[in-house]
């Protein structure tokens, strides 16, 4: 920053500061975000810090907005993609399980009619648990194998166990 500029205080707008402005007469104000139009009607999104100090023997309020406009419509992208995404899976006619560090995490509803098992049920297994015994070793080959990066083709089948180890159905298990 070469210089420091002084700037006339602007004429209040209104008697009630405002959550932002009651921040700052307190003394300080932290990532406040405000939006705002600019003159050629776009809407800018920012993040407002401020601290009052004396310069040269006046107060004056020293402030940083910085521009989240871009983070604001990445988030936004986001948000639309997962509710896509989430209704997709969740309509799918096709079982849906996610598993992470081996645990169950997330099925769909046709994966819950399928097994057998409630959601919360499933949510205490682990998908080798699932596997019936006989065909475990060669799903968790082909798992550590897809894992490692290796495009291996076709779907494989698979049957699935219930709590009681009975076998529920068989199920196609696609990379």
């Amino acid at each position: 920053m070469d210089e420091i500029r002084k700037t006339p205080s602007p004429k209040p707008r209104s008697r009630d500061p405002g959550k932002g402005g009651r921040e700052l007469l307190h003394g300080r104000l932290d990532n406040f975000e405000l939006a705002y139009r600019k003159k050629d009607g776009t809407h800018v999104h920012t993040l407002l810090s401020a601290r009052p100090l004396t310069f040269e023997g006046e107060e004056c309020l020293v402030a940083v907005a910085r521009d989240i406009s871009g983070h604001k419509e990445t988030m936004e992208a986001l948000r639309v993609s997962e509710e896509k995404y989430r209704v997709l899976v969740e309509n799918a006619r096709e079982g849906i399980i996610v598993s992470q560090k081996g645990r169950v995490v997330f099925a769909n509803e046709r994966a819950v009619t399928l097994s057998g098992f409630t959601l919360d049920e499933l949510g205490d297994y682990s998908l080798a648990e699932l596997i019936f015994p006989d065909d475990l070793e060669e799903a968790l080959d082909r798992y550590r194998r897809v894992l490692k990066g290796e495009n291996l083709e076709g779907d494989l089948e698979y049957r699935i166990v219930d709590r009681r180890g009975k076998i529920r159905r068989s199920v196609r298990i696609s990379r």
